[in-house]
C-alpha cells in the first residue's frame, strides 16, 4: 500500500507522544513493504512551533519525510485565546475556534496544501488536537484514517475535533478507554469503522552485563541502592511533581524509605525533594538498563491514551505502579495482571512497601504483563490487523465531498 501520516512534528528526537507513534507505525509499515511518507512541520518544541529542522525532504528508516515550514512560534495571547475558547468548548463559535487553532500552532499553510496533494491510497493523521490534523482532514482527497490520542481534556470537546472526527473513514485508537472517551463525547464516531492499533515493542529479553549496569549507574550518579522509576516528560501537566511531592512525604514521615529516581526531558524542574533523584534526559541504552534495574515503573499521568513505556517495562521484566486516575493505564494493568493501582497516597505507600520486599510478586506481575505485550502489543501481531484495516478503510472510503472536503 501506498501510506501517508500526518504529524505535527516528527523524527527520532521527538520523544514520547502521540508524534513518537506515528514514527513507531511509519517505519514498522516501510519494513512490512509499504511505501510510507510523512508530512510534518520543521518544529521540535511544542512549545514554540519555532523552526528547527531543515525543510524539504528526507528518507529515515526507509520513509519519505516531508517537512513544511511554520508560520511562527506560537501565538504570545494563546493562554487568554484559550481560556475564552475552553471555558465552554461546546459552544465556542467558528471565528474564535479558528483563532484559537491557529494560536496554538503549529500553523503550517505549506504543510495543509501538501495534505490536499497527497494521492496515496491513505492518509493517517495523529494526534487530533493540532491544526495538521483538525483542518488537514478536511482538505485530504484521500481516505482519512485518524488516531486521536484523546484525553479527557476541554479541547476534545470543541465542535472543530467533532467535524475532523466525523468526516474521518476510520478511526485507530490505543487502548479501549480511549475508544470508550471519544464515543462518548463524539457519539457519531461510533459509527465509523475503527479498531484498537496500539504500539508495539520488541520481543526481546533484556541482557546486559553487570559491568554495563554498574558503569550506567555510576555515571548517572546512582549506587546500588534500589530505586522506583518514572520515565517521560518531567512536566507537571504528566504528573511528575504531585508523585514526586507524594515520595517526599513518605521519606519525611519514615513511611517509606525507597527511592524515586526521574528520568526525562525536563519541562518544569521540581523543587529538590529528599528521597528523589532527577536524572533528566537519558540515552536508550541508559533507559534499558534503568527500566531494567527499578523495582517497578511508576506512571503518574492522568492523560495518557496509551503509555508505550508500560509495555517496555514489562518487556525489561519490571513490574508497574499506576494512578487510578488514567483508565488507559488502568486499563493495561487490570488487562494484564502485571501492574498496581493506586488512588491515594496511603495506597501507594503500600504499593511501594510492597514490592521493595522483592518478593515473588515482583516476577509474577512482570511476568503477566510480558504475556500481554506478546501476546496483543509486539510488532508483528499489530501490523497484521492494523495493514488490513487501512486496507479496508482505503478500499470503501466515502468520496472526499461527502467527507466533507474543502479545497
Amino acid at each position: 500500500m501506498r501510506i501517508a501520516f500526518v504529524s505535527p512534528r516528527y523524527g527520532a528526537s521527538i520523544l514520547g507522544g502521540a508524534e513518537m507513534g506515528v514514527r513507531m507505525l511509519a517505519t514498522n509499515l516501510a519494513a512490512a513493504g509499504n511505501t510510507v511518507e510523512v508530512h510534518t512541520t520543521t518544529a521540535e518544541s511544542m512549545a514554540t512551533w519555532a523552526n528547527a529542522l531543515p525543510a524539504g525532504t528526507s528518507t529515515e528508516d526507509g520513509v519519505a519525510v516531508h517537512r513544511h515550514c511554520t508560520s511562527g512560534r506560537r501565538h504570545r495571547r494563546f493562554d487568554s485565546i484559550s481560556a475564552k475558547v475552553l471555558s465552554d468548548p461546546a459552544a465556542a463559535n467558528g471565528r474564535l475556534e479558528g483563532r484559537w487553532i491557529r494560536a496554538q500552532g503549529p500553523h503550517s499553510p505549506d504543510l495543509l496544501d501538501a495534505v490536499s496533494e497527497v494521492d496515496s491510497d491513505v492518509i493517517v493523521m495523529s494526534p487530533y488536537l493540532y491544526e495538521p490534523t483538525l483542518c488537514g482532514a478536511l482538505r485530504a482527497r484521500v481516505p482519512v484514517v485518524i488516531h486521536p490520542a484523546s484525553h479527557d481534556e476541554p479541547p476534545l470537546r470543541l465542535p472543530a475535533v467533532r467535524a475532523a472526527l466525523e468526516a474521518a473513514d476510520g478511526l485507530g485508537f490505543y487502548t479501549d478507554a480511549e475508544r470508550r472517551l471519544t464515543e462518548q463525547v463524539i457519539p457519531r464516531s461510533r459509527l465509523l469503522p475503527q479498531m484498537l492499533v496500539g504500539l508495539g515493542v520488541d520481543s526481546i529479553r533484556p541482557d546486559h552485563r553487570d559491568a554495563d549496569v554498574v558503569a550506567v549507574k555510576s555515571s548517572l550518579g546512582l549506587g546500588g541502592e534500589e530505586f522506583f522509576l518514572v520515565l517521560g516528560r518531567v512536566d507537571r501537566g504528566k504528573g511528575t511533581h504531585d508523585l514526586i511531592e507524594a515520595f517526599g512525604d513518605l521519606h519525611r514521615s519514615r513511611r517509606s524509605m525507597a527511592r524515586l529516581v526521574v528520568a526525562g526531558p525536563i519541562i518544569e524542574r521540581p523543587p529538590p525533594t529528599p528521597g528523589v533523584k532527577i536524572l533528566g534526559p537519558v540515552d536508550d541504552r541508559s533507559k534499558q538498563i534503568l527500566l531494567s534495574e527499578a523495582v517497578a515503573l511508576i506512571n503518574p499521568s492522568t492523560m495518557e491514551s496509551f503509555s508505550l513505556v508500560l509495555l517496555e517495562s514489562w518487556m525489561a521484566g519490571t513490574p508497574v505502579i499506576v494512578t487510578s486516575r488514567c483508565e488507559a493505564t488502568v486499563e493495561h494493568a487490570s488487562k494484564s495482571g502485571g501492574g498496581l493501582v493506586y488512588s491515594d497516597l496511603g495506597q501507594l505507600g503500600r504499593a511501594v512497601d510492597l514490592l521493595s520486599t522483592r518478593s515473588g510478586m515482583n516476577a509474577t506481575l512482570a511476568a503477566r504483563g510480558r504475556k500481554y505485550v506478546e501476546d496483543w502489543y509486539t510488532w508483528p501481531a499489530i501490523l497484521d490487523r492494523y495493514q488490513p484495516f487501512l486496507h479496508q478503510v482505503a478500499t470503501h472510503a466515502r468520496p472526499a465531498h461527502q467527507r466533507g472536503f474543502t479545497a
